[in-house]
């Protein structure tokens, strides 16, 4: 009886010893998080805070009266009408900015943000092979890098600064944000791994048709195998440049469209069975009748036959 009443006993305390442990654990894990993600805001401030000091600062000439560069500015035309729409692009505008305030609408979109960047990054994360740890900072300063657009323009309004007025300090600042946080994927990454991840966002329209390609032949006899596609990406590179080159900073690369080529073709040909080049082909086709369609709607309406004197 002595005994198992000292079993019990110990079988207890043990339980309760484990219990407390994975208590404790679960706890000092939810510590860790809450101050990762307070580290986060806090250099998210400081960096909005940085760029509204740096606007600050290139502004103070403005509101003497003078240019950045030491040019007088001419005062503006009082009797000038506004441009059209001008109020309600500023009201949405600002509409916009006081969603972007809105602590449950940043989670939402930072929630958003992450899906995109494991779908638009996936191929280059299974491919650089990073660490745990590792991967999750890239994720951190990609999403950031996508940010800085964002951040600049917050920035921008709290000083008052006009984006239709402003464009060229403004792009000045979101090309030095974006350095800064390219330099700091390089000191992630390193030399070779920074080079494939610069490869991949300029390759993103390319990589964007083989998707569709890859797509087209899924439910066939002869899909698109990965190294294929890779080699396919390769050639459109070399063979194809984007329509629209421009990157939107608020989404990541992959602006612009590629437009095939009979170059691409015939390169693609030694990457392509016979199927799947004519299925390449066909794109091509499609891209074509496109273009003529939109010269056809660019073409100024046929005046109408003029009327005949009346006879008499």
């Amino acid at each position: 009886m002595c005994l198992c009443t000292l079993a019990l006993g110990t079988l207890a305390w043990y339980e309760r010893s484990v219990s407390a442990a994975r208590i404790a654990a679960a706890e000092a894990a939810a510590k860790k998080q809450r101050a990762d993600l307070e580290a986060q805001l806090a250099a998210a401030e400081q960096r909005v805070k940085d760029l509204e000091a740096q606007l600050a600062s290139s502004l103070e000439p403005r509101r003497k009266g003078w240019s950045p560069d030491g040019e007088p500015l001419e005062p503006a035309d009082s009797d000038e009408p506004p441009l059209p729409g001008r109020g309600r692009r500023s009201a949405l505008l600002a509409e916009l900015a006081q969603l972007m305030d809105n602590p449950e609408v940043s989670k939402l979109l930072a929630l958003q943000q992450r899906g995109q960047i494991d779908a638009t990054y996936a191929a280059l994360f299974k491919a650089l092979n990073l660490s745990p740890a590792q991967l999750s900072r890239f994720k951190e300063l990609l999403a950031e890098k996508q940010n800085t657009f964002r951040d600049v323009l917050a920035a921008a309004r709290s000083q008052g600064l006009d984006p239709r007025q402003d464009r060229s300090q403004i792009r000045q600042l979101v090309g030095q944000a974006n350095a800064e946080v390219d330099q700091n994927i390089q000191n992630l990454l390193g030399a070779s791994a920074y080079a494939q991840y610069k490869q991949y966002e300029q390759t993103a329209p390319q990589r964007t048709l083989v998707d569709q390609l890859s797509s087209r032949l899924s439910y066939t006899q002869n899909p698109l195998s990965q190294t294929q596609a890779d080699q396919l990406v390769q050639v459109l590179a070399e063979t194809t440049k984007p329509n629209n080159p421009t990157q939107n900073p608020a989404r990541g690369p992959g602006g612009g469209r590629v437009t095939l080529t009979d170059a691409s073709i015939n390169q693609a040909g030694t990457v392509l069975t016979p199927d799947q080049l004519s299925a390449l082909q066909q794109i091509q086709q499609e891209q074509q009748a496109r273009q003529q369609i939109q010269q056809l709607l660019r073409r100024p309406p046929t005046p109408p036959p003029a009327n005949p004197p009346p006879s008499g």
